[in-house]
């Protein structure tokens, strides 16, 4: 080509001069053309690859999603099981309590906050199935009876004792009567000058008498003023028999002239009452139920330290320990599965002022562990009577710290949560005594 145009401008006039110009004009299209077929086979090639590429694309794309999310399942699963061992329930739905057979039964709920406080006897009820025996469940509940509930289901020497020593009292003009949940409380004025109340099947009668002043007499009684709660009326007699009336009877005419009370006649009202059955009792609220569940084959009455105890298996699913430390219970237990651990125990409406101080305190864990043995009650009587709090005291608040490694009840006016953790994690129960 670049021969025919040498030919052609040649034999024209100044071809020669001009022949050098033309022939790098050409040189110069040539090398644009070529460069411009490289730039349309590198446009043409890398659109084919992207075509191959989304073309494949799918099929690698699909089987990414699909690693993604057998990946995802996977760990699902291992979070669901171990959420599983750690706590069946962290959520504010109602538990559902554990068998103890190996055949699985349909989960039933919990009522996860109600208020109780009580101790139970021990007995067990064995409930049959109606389409014959299913796997063994234990249920335990606790009875929180009223004084109300335990006379009515006293039996009649208990009832005619109540009511002689009543009339009693009564007689006196001025005092008056009020029952509350635990007692029925006699004043005379201001001042309670009786209690009765029924301890099983024992019914007691506190006077506001000088435990002293009986010393070297006749009567039998108890000395309850190291006890709060009875303090205002120290001495205790237990009503068993005719004599232990009679010398009742006696103390209250003594306590009532020293006082300066006017004697009148007694009334000989009856104040026995019917036998009730204890689920009638229930529908009337006179007696509180707390239990870890409502279907089984077995309940079982228990006391504040056992029914903690079903529950937190319930809950949480784990065992008890011997010993456990503020940062194992912190990790180990959710602070929702705490909460629904902790007992509200019945306020007691006849507790006034002068039963409880008006300060409050905190006590830590590891005091309570260093001061109390396995099994022990901890409530404000029991802090004062070994002088970790003082007298004056009316509200504690349990905090966690150190090592914890005995079960105890621990009766308290407020928790922390982590105290409450490791209270249940070792056996033992926060009773929440508002």
């Amino acid at each position: 080509m670049l021969d025919l145009f040498y030919s052609l401008f040649s034999e024209a006039d100044g071809a020669t001069d001009m022949s050098s110009a033309v022939q790098i004009i050409l040189t110069v299209i040539i090398l644009a053309a070529a460069v411009l077929l490289v730039i349309v086979n590198v446009i043409v090639l890398a659109r084919d690859k992207k075509k191959k590429s989304l073309g494949g694309g799918t099929a690698d794309n699909s089987d990414t999603v699909e690693v993604e999310e057998k990946s995802e399942a996977a760990e699902t699963a291992i979070f669901e099981t171990a959420l599983a061992e750690e706590i069946e329930d962290e959520s504010e739905t109602k538990p559902d309590p554990v068998s103890e057979s190996k055949t699985e039964a349909k989960p039933v709920e919990e009522e996860a906050e109600q208020v109780y406080e009580g101790n139970g006897d021990m007995s067990v009820v064995t409930a049959q199935a109606e389409h014959g025996a299913i796997a063994s469940k234990r249920i335990f509940v606790m009875y929180n009876r009223s004084f109300t509930a335990k006379l009515i289901q006293s039996d009649d020497a208990v009832q005619e004792r109540y009511s002689a020593l009543k009339n009693k009292l009564l007689s006196y003009k001025k005092v008056g009567s009020r029952m509350c949940w635990q007692n029925d409380s006699f004043r005379y004025g201001r001042q309670t000058v009786g209690r009765f109340a029924i301890r099983g099947k024992t019914l007691s009668l506190y006077l506001a008498l000088d435990p002293v002043s009986l010393e070297n007499e006749k009567y039998i009684f108890e000395d309850a003023s190291q006890s709060k709660r009875y303090a205002p009326t120290p001495v205790r007699l237990k009503l068993k028999s005719a004599r232990s009336v009679r010398w009742a009877g006696e103390l209250i005419d003594r306590m009532m002239t020293g006082l300066g009370a006017e004697a009148g006649d007694e009334k000989g009202i009856d104040y026995s009452m019917p036998y009730e059955t204890t689920d009638a009792l229930i529908k009337r609220k006179l007696i509180k139920l707390l239990a870890t569940g409502d279907v089984g084959t077995e309940v079982v009455t228990a006391d504040f330290g056992t029914l903690s105890r079903e529950k937190f298996k319930v809950v949480t699913g784990l065992d008890i320990r011997e010993s456990v430390t503020v940062t194992e219970a912190a990790k180990t237990v959710t602070e929702e599965a705490a909460e629904a651990l902790v007992i509200r125990a019945e306020k007691d409406e006849g507790r006034r002022g002068d039963i409880r101080g008006n300060k409050k305190t905190i006590v830590n864990i590891d005091t309570l562990s260093k001061n109390f043995t396995s099994g022990d009650t901890v409530d404000i009587q029991s802090l004062i009577d070994k002088k970790i709090v003082s007298r004056s005291v009316g509200y504690v608040k349990v905090l966690a710290r150190g090592t914890l490694d005995k079960p105890l009840t621990v009766k308290a006016q407020d928790f922390s949560l982590d105290a409450v953790k490791m209270i249940v994690m070792t056996g033992g129960a926060a009773v929440l005594d508002e």
